[in-house]
C-alpha cells in the first residue's frame, strides 16, 4: 500500500468546487504543494490533513457566510414581526417571507453557478449558506427570547406557531435551499460559458 502523499481527496474537490473557476488550478496546485512540500514533512500526515481542511473551510466560509448572514437576516426579521406585531392574518407575511427566501436561495445558485461554472457549487453553496442561517437564526432567536419573554410577546410567538415552530424551521429549510441553490445555479453557469464564448469570438 503506497503512502498518500496529497491532501484528502474529499477536501481537495471542496476547495475546487467552490474556488473561482478561473483561479481553480492555480490555488489548488498552490495549496497541495504548500502541503506536500511544507506542511507535511514539518508537521506529519494527520496535522497536515487538519491543515488542509481548514484551508478547505476557508474557502466555504468565504464563498457562502454573506448570503448565510442574509438569510438569517430575513428570518429574524420574519420572528421580529411575528413577535412585536402579532396578527391572525398571516399570508401578507407568508408571501413576503416566501418569496424573500426563495429569492436569496436563487441567488446564491446563480451566484455560485457564475462564479464556479459548477451546478454542484450551487446545490453545496445553498446547503452551507443555509445551515450557518439555521445556526445564526436559532442563536438570534435565543437572544431575542433572553431579552423579551414578558406574557404578550409569549402570547405572540405562541399565536404564530410556537417557540418550537420558530427553531426548528431555519433547519428544515436547508434543505429546499440546497435545491434552489441547484436551480439557480444553471443559468449562473449557461451565463459564465456564453461570456466566455462571446469574449473567444
Amino acid at each position: 500500500m503506497t503512502k498518500r502523499r496529497g491532501p484528502p481527496a474529499w477536501a481537495d474537490a471542496l476547495v475546487g468546487l467552490m474556488v473561482d473557476a478561473d483561479d481553480r488550478e492555480n490555488v489548488t496546485g498552490d495549496l497541495i504543494e504548500e502541503y506536500r512540500e511544507s506542511i507535511l514533512p514539518a508537521v506529519g500526515m494527520t496535522r497536515a490533513d487538519l491543515w488542509y481542511f481548514r484551508q478547505a473551510f476557508g474557502y466555504v466560509w468565504d464563498a457562502t457566510v454573506l448570503w448565510g448572514a442574509l438569510q438569517a437576516v430575513a428570518f429574524l426579521a420574519r420572528a421580529t414581526c411575528d413577535w412585536f406585531w402579532p396578527t391572525h392574518d398571516f399570508s401578507l407575511r407568508a408571501s413576503i417571507s416566501t418569496c424573500t427566501g426563495v429569492a436569496i436561495g436563487l441567488s446564491v445558485g446563480l451566484w455560485s453557478g457564475w462564479r464556479t461554472a459548477s451546478l454542484r457549487a450551487g446545490a453545496f453553496a445553498g446547503l452551507t449558506s443555509s445551515a450557518i442561517a439555521a445556526i445564526m437564526s436559532i442563536a438570534g432567536l435565543a437572544l431575542m427570547f433572553a431579552a423579551f419573554h414578558d406574557p404578550a410577546t409569549r402570547a405572540a410567538i405562541d399565536g404564530s406557531g410556537g417557540l418550537s415552530e420558530c427553531l426548528e424551521l431555519p433547519v428544515l429549510l436547508i434543505v429546499p435551499n440546497t435545491a434552489l441553490g441547484l436551480v439557480g445555479a444553471v443559468p449562473g453557469k449557461l451565463l459564465r460559458k456564453r461570456l466566455q464564448l462571446r469574449i473567444r469570438e
